[in-house]
């Protein structure tokens, strides 16, 4: 009977584990997406939206660009952050997020579907590819979280007194945080091995109120390159974002803000890791 039990126990582990793994995808929760997918153009603003946009909040959102008009080329985004300027003339410009029933006024993405199921959720991680022109100038590219909602906004936003926490990432793999415009948190750095960047920024909150705690985290190529804590100060309850570059042009793609895992579901992983363990115990026992 002992035999015959040890065979069993690799089956349930393996259907343990895959069970973890189905329901850790669906437990992230798509909130929105932009492939950028279509045709080229010279006028960001203009460009369709059919195919581009999914996720909660795809028709909410009307992703619009700041400071200079961006452009697609390539089903991929360019934020030329030179505002017209030439390189080091120390301008930016920005990829921002209008209100689709407003345009003029920017969404709020603590409202809505979107906004319960990230603080249901427990946060919310923003990622993207990014291809920078080069592996050695200090230009960057930035994202800011908890940014005042106006339109016109500010020449730079990172490190703007009125941005809740903002991170830069230089082409040369050095980053920078800061919160409210002062220099914050633990910034690490990697070596560029090429111009193609994967970030991945993850905030762990469950309130947009003014005052809420969040934490910060941020990877690039799968390094940990950031890490930060700050409250919510500004927007009083609403929090607005954006994308911005500076000093180059800096090309974009796969823009996705998605929930982060469940704490339950993320339990659920470590039960099928600790039958695996189970299992190489029954293995190693003398039958």
């Amino acid at each position: 009977m002992k035999k015959s039990a040890i065979p069993f126990i690799p089956c349930v582990a393996a259907f343990g584990l895959v069970i973890a793994s189905s329901l850790t995808v669906g437990a992230q929760t798509v909130i929105y997406s932009d492939n950028f997918n279509v045709a080229n153009t010279a006028n960001f603003d203009t460009a369709s939206l059919s195919g581009r946009l999914s996720g909660l909040n795809a028709s909410a959102v009307v992703p619009q660009s700041g400071g200079y008009e961006e452009a697609i080329s390539g089903n991929q985004m360019l934020i030329y952050g030179l505002n017209g300027g030439a390189t080091g003339s120390g301008l930016s410009t920005e990829m921002r997020f209008g209100n689709a029933s407003t345009p003029s006024s920017l969404f709020d993405w603590s409202s809505g579907a979107g906004g319960a199921a990230i603080t249901a959720a427990g946060g919310m991680t923003v990622s993207f590819n990014w291809t920078a022109p080069d592996t050695t100038s200090g230009a960057w590219l930035s994202f800011c979280m908890g940014t005042l909602g106006d339109v016109t906004g500010t020449p730079t936003r990172v490190n703007n007194s009125s941005t809740d926490n903002g991170i830069l990432f230089r082409n040369n793999g050095q980053t920078a945080i800061f919160n409210n415009g002062s220099a914050a948190g633990t910034a690490l750095s990697i070596t560029p091995a090429s111009v193609n960047h994967v970030i991945a920024i993850t905030y762990d909150f469950t309130s947009w109120a003014t005052g809420a705690p969040v934490t910060m985290s941020a990877t690039e190529d799968g390094t940990l390159v950031g890490t930060d804590s700050f409250t919510w100060s500004h927007g009083a309850g609403s929090q607005y974002l954006d994308l911005q570059s500076r000093d180059q042009t800096a090309v974009v793609d796969n823009f996705t803000i998605t929930t982060v895992p469940e704490p339950t579901t993320l339990a659920i992983v470590s039960i099928g890791l600790g039958l695996l363990v189970v299992t190489r115990r029954f293995r190693s026992q003398p039958v």
